[in-house]
């Protein structure tokens, strides 16, 4: 109700209304907290304090913006300006699931469950005036003993100096990849394909956002000129080593998806088969035993393939649980 509309136009009760806040804000939210729950160290991490130091730059963002979040919505509620805060509120879920862990579901380094559990904890806290129980459900699961029992009874978080730089320069770090994102689509090139080259126009960057965006954009190398206008251009050329390398990632996730389907829980090994002949065979197999890993499966090579099987270009694959 808050999102919906400013607080002081006519309130109507809409199904779809209530759906979408569901969908794009609480259901997204839940998810990502559902990613954290699952990691195996999370119930080691003890009390989920703001971090001092971090070890990656997505980490530090991540603070950088819960700092703004507080700051944003800590102003607007003084203001009695409702509308404002919990559009802020959303925009924040966005940015932590589809920026954030997005592009953190692979790492392993020590400083990312305990500042995306404080940055969910704080969230909590934010997000409380608005949604109480909800927002009561989540501080349960997040809290510890060092907590207090209910996220009513917390005290509202610090405001902290926000780093305006670090956010500008993500900023930018995200529209360059939406702009390679783009150029890929008018070319018909997959994110799984791996490009040889991306040549950027527009604000500097530092060196570790240059690489975020090589690797949300699956190119081999970077460049990045200084200039007003941002631009991405592309080296679509392709030759039998990167058509090798995407193939590869289309199999793991044929892979995956097989697995998905078949109900397979994470951890749990089966037998995959392949059939077929491709000109990029001999490129393909040296590298099958790290689709292996990747996928959790012992792969073998047959003549032919039954039922339920699906295709990669001409290579047919099946799975099959023993």
């Amino acid at each position: 109700m808050y999102s919906v509309n400013q607080a002081d136009d006519v309130k109507k009760i809409d199904p779809l209304d209530i759906t979408q806040v569901f969908r794009k804000t609480l259901l997204i939210l839940w998810n990502t907290y559902g990613f954290f729950a699952q990691q195996p160290k999370t119930s080691q991490l003890g009390s989920l304090e703001r971090p001092t130091t971090t070890t990656h730059i997505l980490d530090a963002w991540l603070i950088a913006r819960t700092d703004a979040l507080i700051t944003a919505v800590t102003t607007d509620l003084d203001d009695l300006n409702a509308f404002r805060a919990s559009r802020a509120i959303q925009a924040y879920v966005t940015d932590l699931s589809t920026w954030y862990l997005k592009h953190s579901r692979n790492r392993t380094d020590e400083s990312f469950l305990p500042t995306f559990g404080w940055a969910l904890q704080t969230l909590a806290l934010v997000f409380a005036p608005f949604v109480p129980f909800f927002s009561e459900t989540l501080w349960q699961f997040l809290r510890t003993e060092d907590d207090v029992e209910s996220v009513h009874l917390a005290n509202w978080p610090a405001v902290e100096a926000v780093d305006e730089s670090l956010l500008n320069e993500m900023e930018a770090t995200r529209g360059y990849v939406e702009l390679a994102l783009a150029a890929r689509s008018s070319i018909n090139q997959k994110i799984r394909q791996p490009l040889r080259r991306a040549d950027l126009v527009g604000p500097v960057i530092r060196e570790t956002l240059l690489q975020i965006v090589q690797t949300a954009i699956n190119v081999k190398s970077i460049d990045l000129t200084t200039g007003l206008v941002p631009a991405v251009t592309l080296d679509d050329q392709l030759d039998d080593d990167l058509r090798a390398e995407g193939l590869i990632r289309e199999l793991k996730r044929a892979i995956q998806g097989l697995r998905k389907t078949a109900g397979l829980q994470a951890g749990q090994r089966a037998n995959v088969r392949l059939s077929g002949d491709h000109p990029l065979w001999p490129l393909i197999e040296p590298s099958l035993s790290t689709v292996e890993a990747a996928t959790t499966t012992s792969i073998l090579r047959t003549e032919s393939i039954g039922e339920g099987s699906v295709t990669v270009e001409s290579i047919k694959v099946s799975l099959i649980i023993e």
